[in-house]
């Protein structure tokens, strides 16, 4: 690369340790935006919104589909008045995504089974049983969430 700089002017590459001390700094600032915390009102509110989602489908007619939407938009919006308040959206991880894609999948599944059971069998009560895991689900991964934040903080 060239530089129009002549050969007694200062260089304009840091030292050794200038470059040291900026590369610590960048760490510092990339480990402070790893370990926001997370409020305490944002896994309860999406544990209940995952388990409107289940109770809906138990709702006659129309009426499922608009508790299914307003509950997913309720999700999109709880995201969102989250990054608005942390002011930064994370990309995950891989260590976050390992605590994030089990219990996604898991209740994915809990409601797969409560579909099947439904409509193969009639057998609407096991929405209340997808409702009830699916919300155990995000308590539990949201206080192991919590307590991985508070060690790496």
């Amino acid at each position: 690369m060239e530089t129009d700089a002549h050969p007694d002017s200062p260089s304009p590459r840091p030292t050794p340790e200038e470059a040291r001390v900026a590369l610590r700094a960048a760490e510092q600032a990339r480990s402070s935006i790893e370990t926001i915390p997370v409020p305490g009102w944002y896994f309860p509110a999406l544990a209940l919104l995952v388990a409107v989602l289940a109770l809906g489908q138990l709702l006659p007619g129309p009426a499922t589909v608009v508790v299914t939407l307003v509950a997913l938009a309720g999700v999109g919006g709880l995201v969102r008045v989250y990054v608005n308040k942390v002011g930064v959206r994370a990309q995950l991880g891989r260590a976050d995504a390992r605590l994030v894609w089990p219990p996604t999948i898991g209740i994915f599944l809990t409601f797969a089974a409560a579909a099947v059971l439904d409509v193969a069998y009639g057998q609407t009560y096991w929405w209340v049983a997808a409702a009830a895991i699916g919300a155990l689900i995000i308590a539990a991964s949201g206080a192991l969430f919590r307590r991985r934040a508070r060690r790496s903080a």
